[in-house]
């Protein structure tokens, strides 16, 4: 093979192996099913100040509508790795919630601990999103609606 022919093979294979490593998914993650998030605009949700570790957050939740609203003890966290959100697996497949409403009382705010521990470990470093469910109940009907809340640890 000529010098000339060796430095195309060698400049193709280095391209090849970049785009293939730095695009390809994290392991054993799939990519995020959750796409209408945040719909429902009378809802807000912020972390707690100083309450982010690797196995636990305490997320706010602000609540303006006229109607009932409660929040659930169900979430999803999901890393954000090459420009993309990718759900984590969990190191638990026994894991399950309580299904149980958590009102939000009169002065529209309630706060929740969500402890992760045993469903996926303690997270390394990064960018997360914790994804929960709020339900607004208005003649007896829950509309559910998925939002979510961006957080690091550091």
């Amino acid at each position: 093979m000529r010098n000339q022919e060796k430095w195309i093979v060698l400049i193709l294979l280095l391209t090849f192996t970049f785009f293939t490593n730095g695009c390809s998914t994290p392991s054993n993650m799939v990519e995020s099913s959750y796409f209408d998030l945040n719909q429902l605009n009378s809802a807000t949700t912020t972390v707690v100040d100083d309450s982010i570790t690797s196995t636990d957050i305490s997320i706010s939740t602000t609540y303006s509508g006229n109607n009932e609203c409660s929040l659930d003890e169900w979430f999803v966290i999901e890393v954000h790795k090459n420009k993309k959100w990718y759900t984590l697996p969990y190191i638990n497949q026994g894991a399950e919630f309580i299904d149980i409403g958590y009102m939000i009382d009169e002065s529209g705010t309630r706060q929740m601990d969500y402890n992760w521990r045993e469903i996926y470990g303690a997270l390394p470093t990064g960018d997360y999103r914790i994804i929960t469910k709020i339900s607004e109940i208005e003649n007896n009907l829950y509309k559910q609606y998925y939002v979510s809340t961006p957080f690091t640890i550091k």
